[in-house]
């Protein structure tokens, strides 16, 4: 099944305290604020998934990063890596305003995610609102 590291990290993330997790989005929102993405964003985009896909319960994630990785994901200019991870956080995070992810200059991959995103939440409503 999974590792004992990989069992450590989803048990981590499960497990993270709110005061935590805050300081975790904060940090988040700095690096997406910067614009200069790197490593360290990358590797925070990827943490940032694990804790929202890592329970049953979904998180609901601060305004601004929600906006900003909506944001990653419409754009063109954005590398295929961030625009993927940008996707699979969205997917895992309600709520997610799906009538913002459009873009005016978007091409197949932007879409493709875009379509991903709005799939998965148009399911999720379908299930929570099925009679």
């Amino acid at each position: 099944m999974f590792t004992a590291g990989a069992e450590s990290l989803i048990k981590q993330a499960r497990e993270i305290q709110d005061e935590d997790l805050q300081k975790f989005y904060i940090r988040v929102s700095k690096l997406l604020h910067g614009k200069d993405f790197g490593n360290e964003t990358v590797d925070c985009l990827q943490r940032l998934y694990l804790i929202v896909s890592a329970t049953k319960y979904s998180r609901e994630l601060p305004e601004d990063v929600l906006q900003m990785l909506q944001d990653l994901l419409c754009s063109p200019k954005t590398t295929e890596q961030f625009q993927a991870l940008s996707c699979a956080i969205l997917r895992e995070s309600i709520p997610c305003d799906i009538r913002n992810l459009s873009s005016e200059e978007a091409n197949s991959k932007t879409m493709s995610h875009v379509a991903e995103v709005t799939l998965a939440h148009v399911s999720n409503f379908k299930t929570v609102y099925a009679t």
